[in-house]
This record gives C-alpha cells, structure tokens and sequence, in this order.
C-alpha cells in the first residue's frame, strides 16, 4: 500500500485507501492470469499459449534457450543490474 500510495501521489493521482487497495488486488499475477483465463489477454503474442506464464522471479531463465537468456542480457544488462534482476559481474 505504501509504495503503490508513493506511485499514484507522484502520478498525481488521489485515491482512496479502498481505490488503492482495489488497484493493488485486481493488478496482482494471480488476479491478471485468472482474467486472461476467462476473457483473454489483447496483448498476449499470437504466437504465445499465453501471457501470463508462471509469475516466479527467475523462470525467465528456464522458459528461455541459452541463447535467449545470453541475447536478452546483452542487450539489458545495464537495466537488469540496476533493478536488481542480474548481479553486477566482475
């Protein structure tokens, strides 16, 4: 609540302890995988059985090739690091 509460009052935004809390619920994996379930995803690839995979950090690793996880490090590195998905390598 507090982070999400730090996020809307930087975007603006003035919601109220229920709005929030309502935001935090229907965002959570869980709920987004059940609504793709039901009613679909519009942005799930055509070529993907679906969008929301597993929602455990690091599966990216197993669902990807070796060469994909090589690619998509190169590529963000930078990023990753920052955000604390890779370890700085030395």
């Amino acid at each position: 609540m507090r982070s999400f509460g730090r996020l809307a009052g930087f975007l603006r935004l003035c919601p109220s302890a229920g709005q929030l809390r309502r935001a935090i619920e229907t965002s959570s994996f869980e709920e987004l995988a059940e609504q793709e379930q039901r009613a679909g995803f519009v942005e799930r690839p055509t070529t993907a059985e679906r969008f929301f995979h597993a929602g455990r950090a690091g599966q990216w690793r197993k669902a990807l090739s070796a060469d994909q996880v090589k690619a998509v490090i190169a590529a963000h590195a930078p990023m990753m690091m920052r955000f604390g998905y890779l370890e700085a390598v030395c």
